[in-house]
């Protein structure tokens, strides 16, 4: 979950609310600059799953008591934090190996900024237990997809790194979309454009701008829902009835080319 703030109002965004809006920019990504994306469906399925591991928490998220409102996405306890990624993989599983391989890897990837300082010597033993796992999954996956005929072209190191490291800038993205933009974002690392992506809102603030351009076409939309939710809660049972009849909104955002002169 994430918070989108603005003109005195506040709204809640799931976390696969901000997976979709990830596969909606994977499916309209790629031109001479960024080269294209492959395999598409795979790795856009990849990202529209890559926060699946929260469903389950999303229909009871628990309350930060300190704020009075639900745990944000960066602010979950490392045990909480554990028990939705470490069902990741398994859950994107069904739809296939090589979105479930992104989602595992895109896990593992926030491992390795994850300060292990703050844990507990259970958790953080527990988190290190985690990622060994789905590092042997993911050496698993891949040498299955490499037997592949039709899969194996696509796990060449070369092209899991291009992938996951694009999942990771739709994640970006989407992350700043959701949670509206009031100052420039800059992605940096993102596969073939040479430069880092900015991403800002345009000065009459219609729409967001994105360069260097990655899309297909000359503008790209993205559409998602969230909840306004007002004020703060005592206890965890009051914040998810307050969540359960939640007035919904309707976001669409236009992204574009930079506005020239």
């Amino acid at each position: 979950m994430q918070f989108r703030e603005g003109s005195g109002e506040r709204y809640v965004v799931t976390q696969p609310t901000h997976a979709w809006v990830s596969g909606q920019l994977a499916r309209a990504w790629g031109n001479d600059r960024f080269g294209s994306v492959e395999p598409r469906g795979d790795v856009c399925l990849g990202a529209e799953l890559h926060d699946i591991g929260w469903l389950d928490w999303e229909r009871e998220p628990t309350l930060n008591e300190t704020t009075g409102l639900p745990h944000s996405f960066m602010q979950l306890p490392t045990a909480l934090h554990l028990s939705i990624w470490g069902q990741a993989s398994s859950l994107a599983r069904p739809f296939g190996r090589y979105a479930s391989l992104l989602v595992s890897m895109h896990g593992t990837g926030l491992y390795a900024f994850h300060d292990y300082e703050r844990d507990t010597e259970d958790e953080a033993r527990a988190a290190r237990a985690y990622v060994e796992r789905e590092l042997e999954y993911q050496q698993s996956v891949i040498s299955q997809l490499a037997a592949d005929p039709m899969m194996a072209d696509f796990v060449t190191p070369e092209v899991i790194a291009r992938n996951r490291r694009l999942v990771g800038v739709w994640d970006a993205m989407s992350l700043a979309i959701c949670g509206g933009i009031t100052a420039t974002r800059v992605i940096r690392d993102v596969p073939s454009s040479g430069a880092p992506l900015e991403i800002a809102m345009n000065p009459a603030g219609a729409n967001i701008s994105v360069s260097p351009w990655p899309f297909m076409d000359d503008t790209t939309c993205v559409r998602f829902e969230a909840r306004r939710i007002s004020g703060t809660f005592a206890d965890v049972t009051e914040m998810r009835l307050a969540l359960s009849f939640a007035e919904w909104k309707t976001f669409d955002v236009t992204l574009c080319m930079p506005r020239s002169g």
